[in-house]
C-alpha cells in the first residue's frame, strides 16, 4: 500500500502499521513493528491483555479462536475474529510475537464474503512466523 493510501486509510489512527500489503483492497496483510517491549514469556500476557481489549472494543464480534501457539519453536499469539466496520463484517487474524526484545503485530483482514478464500492463506502466513 502507497504511503498515501496508508495516511487515507489510518489518518485517525494513533496505531498505524509499518508497512501494509494488499492486493486492490481486497484483502490486506499489515506489520507493525512496535515499541513495546516483548520477549517469549510475555507473548502469553499480550494474548490475554489483546482478547480482552478487543471483546471490549468490539461487542458484536464473532470469535473463532484466540490464544497461543508454538510456530517454529517460538510462541505466537492470535485472535480470529469476524468484526462490524463500515456497515458491513471484516475477517480479522491478527498474531503477534517478539522480534529483538520488541512486539511485532501483524493483521490479516478481508470482507467476510471472501473468507473462504483467504482464511487459509491467512493461517498459512500466520504457520511462516520465524525469527532468529
Amino acid at each position: 500500500m502507497s504511503e498515501q493510501q496508508m495516511e487515507f486509510n489510518y489518518a485517525k489512527s494513533q496505531s498505524r502499521p509499518s508497512m501494509i500489503f494488499t492486493n486492490s483492497k481486497e484483502a490486506s496483510l499489515a506489520f507493525n513493528y512496535t515499541d513495546n517491549a516483548a520477549d517469549q514469556d510475555m507473548i502469553d500476557m499480550y494474548a490475554a491483555t489483546f482478547y480482552k481489549t478487543y471483546t471490549k472494543q468490539f461487542k458484536d464480534a464473532k470469535w473463532f479462536e484466540n490464544g497461543v501457539k508454538e510456530i517454529n519453536g517460538r510462541k505466537v499469539g492470535y485472535m480470529e475474529l469476524m468484526k462490524p466496520e463500515l456497515g458491513h463484517e471484516v475477517y480479522t487474524l491478527i498474531f503477534f510475537t517478539d522480534v529483538e526484545d520488541k512486539l511485532l503485530m501483524c493483521t490479516f483482514t478481508c470482507a467476510d464474503r471472501q473468507k473462504p478464500e483467504w482464511e487459509a492463506v491467512a493461517k498459512q502466513i500466520m504457520a511462516s512466523v520465524k525469527t532468529n
